[in-house]
């Protein structure tokens, strides 16, 4: 649900507007982006897998809540409570408004 949102947070729209400067993002600039590295380089991956923005976000989400899940999952096993307490905390769906923040998390 987290992958598929449209004009979801206050920063998707310029997100979106940036997409095309991210499938074209080269490696050499990777210096001029250290504010902000991780979105050129999903740009540059979901302009491979299918040429969108929305490929873009995709990949932010399953970036911020798998890697989230991974190490929460790693230190229980009572997975249904954990991923409840998740999702009803408000971490899941803070990332779908503060993506840049959650990424940068």
């Amino acid at each position: 649900m987290a992958g598929l949102r449209y004009h979801v947070g206050m920063d998707y729209v310029s997100y979106y507007n940036m997409y095309e400067a991210y499938k074209n993002f080269k490696i050499k600039d990777f210096l001029d982006v250290l504010n902000e590295p991780l979105m050129p380089f999903l740009g540059k991956i979901a302009s491979l897998i299918y040429d969108s923005p929305h490929t873009m976000f995709f990949l932010a989400s399953v970036a911020t809540i798998g890697i989230l899940l991974y190490g929460v999952y790693n230190e229980t096993s009572d997975f249904a409570f954990v991923t409840a307490l998740y999702i009803f905390v408000g971490c899941w769906h803070s990332s779908f408004n503060a993506m840049r923040q959650c990424l940068a998390v």
